[in-house]
């Protein structure tokens, strides 16, 4: 297994969970789990998720391990019922062993078990082509708010920011025709790191790194020459999965330092149930809900002191991304118009 060592006698983690999948031997998938370390948080300030380097414990191990399996369950995100003209978040998160939005059957990397398994190199997100919604990172919010509405959507009792990347049911307005993301727009973290998660061991010292074993891009060497290693020789991970294994650390650790800030904004009674009504050009009219945002009139009369110590945090400029983000409805409209217009278009061309 390629594992995270993180002992540290100064950190005293405490995990609270808005996606997660429990394995069968305790350990539990790190999604949206965000575990609280005594280290001040600073969202909202710009940094690309995965894109710059953070601070983590260099122990990369490859170690045999008994087989691990999951049980299947379903995921939560912002989707369109089947009733025309209204989008509701449906697809609930049960109560016990959510999975992981895209993710359906993951499985830690073992060398002894994995070793001849590659990584396909291609720029496919197909697989978030039905999404509607996407999680972010507040630490994403620089980057997101150029190009998507920022709302928070109830994930078991907790805030949780997502970009909105779509209007209709089943349709990512972000995936162009061959499955890549559209050029100009800032990819999540959350999107990036798949296939892989990590994989959080029950002393929370000790993370693996697991894989979609339902991903078509990790494959046997054997069926996909062209396919990149895993493992090195010596069981460690291998040059092009080490950046994946730091994407997803940076991406928890990013979540972690999220959770004091969102469980202010909870305390604060400061977001509200908003919708969005639309009407598109063939005259189809849709509703967009199930999600809520900060209310500027009850942000402003917070206490000065309160307001003065979010400044302090950097969780004010968080509040001021989100808040911006509300002219991007705009841009998905406009996008919506593009790719309706291509998907016409195509037909023609043959």
């Amino acid at each position: 297994m390629i594992t995270i060592n993180c002992s540290d006698q100064n950190r005293k983690p405490r995990t609270v969970s808005l996606f997660s999948e429990k394995l069968d031997d305790g350990l539990q998938l790190i999604n949206n789990e965000a575990s609280n370390y005594n280290q001040k948080p600073k969202p909202g300030r710009g940094s690309n998720t995965g894109q710059q380097s953070f601070s983590r414990c260099d122990a990369l191990k490859s170690v045999l391990s008994k087989s691990i399996t999951v049980k299947t369950v379903v995921h939560s995100n912002l989707r369109a019922s089947a009733q025309p003209g209204r989008i509701y978040k449906d697809g609930r998160m049960t109560a016990q062993n959510p999975m992981p939005l895209f993710y359906h059957k993951p499985q830690i990397l073992r060398f002894e078990e994995h070793k001849g398994l590659g990584l396909v190199a291609k720029n496919d997100f197909s697989f978030s082509s039905e999404a509607t919604a996407i999680p972010l990172s507040v630490t994403e919010f620089m980057p997101a708010v150029r190009h998507y509405p920022i709302v928070f959507i109830d994930a078991s009792g907790s805030p949780a920011p997502v970009a909105i990347v779509g209007l209709k049911q089943g349709r990512n307005l972000m995936l162009e025709q061959d499955g890549t993301w559209a050029a100009y727009a800032y990819v999540p973290a959350y999107i990036r790191r798949y296939p892989f998660i990590l994989v959080q061991a029950p002393n929370e010292d000790t993370r693996y790194l697991a894989y979609d074993s339902e991903s078509g891009r990790v494959k046997p060497l054997s069926e996909a020459p062209d396919a990149a290693p895993i493992f090195n020789e010596d069981g460690t991970a291998s040059k092009v999965v080490e950046p994946m294994l730091q994407l997803c650390e940076a991406y928890h650790q990013h979540r972690a330092q999220d959770t004091a800030f969102l469980k202010a904004v909870a305390e604060a009674d400061i977001l509200v149930a908003r919708h969005v009504d639309m009407e598109f050009p063939d005259k189809t009219r849709y509703r967009l809900d199930g999600f809520s945002v900060i209310d500027p009139e009850r942000y402003r009369k917070l206490p000065a002191r309160t307001l003065k110590q979010w400044t302090e945090k950097g969780w004010a400029d968080a509040v001021a991304l989100h808040l911006a983000s509300t002219q991007n409805w705009g841009l998905l409209m406009e996008r919506n118009r593009l790719v309706s217009a291509e998907a016409e278009a195509a037909p023609s061309r043959h």
